[in-house]
């Protein structure tokens, strides 16, 4: 038993921040959620009140788990074919270790996109976040769907993110 404790003790103390040098190499940028499905979305007043509405808002969270402050860059959405999707932060601007940076995402269709071999498919874009950390830019797939009255809000994956131009936000 007494073997077990100093074991344990040696394995806790281990893992503990002895304040020697970052790991990390710089800030990182780490997205919850890694990709932002907002599902099938209705019109305001169709059927189900427990199915999301347009506009429908969520937010993309990049947590800083290194030493070095992580300062955000640009951010922008790439691939958005028919401008449903609409940006607003990053809120704040940088964050030291363990803090975030939040970026709200707005999805606002007027109109399904049309079917294609029966499927209605989702309107997809990327949100990309530009940053000093190592492995900017950071890229979280966006896709959501717009169903028309009476139609099913079956859920769906969120298909890999557009091919990115370089430079990622224009420049």
């Amino acid at each position: 038993m007494r073997s077990l404790l100093a074991l344990s003790l040696v394995f806790g103390l281990a893992a503990c921040d002895d304040g020697g040098e970052d790991t990390c190499g710089g800030a990182s940028a780490e997205p919850f959620p890694a990709a932002l499905n907002f599902g099938a979305v209705k019109r305001a007043g169709q059927g189900d009140p427990l199915t999301d509405t347009v506009p429908a808002r969520r937010t993309v969270l990049v947590r800083n788990g290194c030493t070095a402050a992580l300062t955000v860059e640009q951010v922008c959405l790439v691939g958005d074919a028919r401008g449903t999707f609409e940006l607003e932060g990053p809120s704040p601007a940088s964050a030291a270790r363990g803090e975030e940076v939040a970026v709200r995402v707005t999805y606002d269709a007027d109109m399904p996109v049309e079917r294609v071999d029966g499927e209605r498919p989702a309107d997809v874009a990327a949100l990309v976040i530009v940053s000093n950390a190592p492995d900017s830019p950071l890229v979280v797939p966006v896709c959501a769907r717009l169903v028309g009255d009476g139609e099913d809000a079956e859920p769906f994956d969120c298909p890999a993110p557009p091919e990115l131009p370089d430079p990622p936000c224009g420049g």
